[in-house]
């Protein structure tokens, strides 16, 4: 998905000669929850596993890291896709829309945008594993 995505927004910004301007996601959702304070903001990867970086209000305070989910570890707790893991009661929902990373993306263009497309790639938090596929 990230591959495919990428080439797609490098193709169109090649032809139409604009820079790309790379958002953060989880800086998008915390943003879009308008987080105050220290907190946690997860996204769900898969099985137990999550994404997750702590912000100081609407500023990453933390390195993003890929890792399994542990309730007691992220407090409070603010998150997207996280239902499979922990009850809704217990984290805030902090969707990642298009809304949110539009407005990032006009307000830190200066800062963030990038005409060398070279320079733009996804931001890979864990080893890319390939497995054995399996028979059929």
């Amino acid at each position: 998905g990230l591959r495919i995505g990428m080439s797609l927004a490098k193709g169109l910004a090649a032809v139409g000669e604009i820079p790309i301007i790379p958002v953060p996601t989880l800086m998008a959702m915390a943003n879009n929850a308008k987080i105050q304070g220290y907190a946690w903001v997860l996204l769900h990867s898969h099985k137990n596993q999550v994404f997750s970086q702590r912000f100081n209000g609407l500023m990453a305070d933390s390195e993003i890291e890929c890792g399994s989910f542990d309730a007691e570890k992220y407090s409070p707790l603010f998150g997207f896709n996280l239902d499979k893991l922990i009850d809704s009661q217990k984290y805030v929902k902090a969707l990642p829309t298009a809304a949110m990373i539009g407005r990032l993306a006009i307000d830190n263009f200066q800062q963030w945008a990038e005409s060398n497309l070279n320079l733009v790639v996804p931001n890979y938090v864990t080893n890319f594993n390939i497995g054995v596929a399996k028979s059929i």
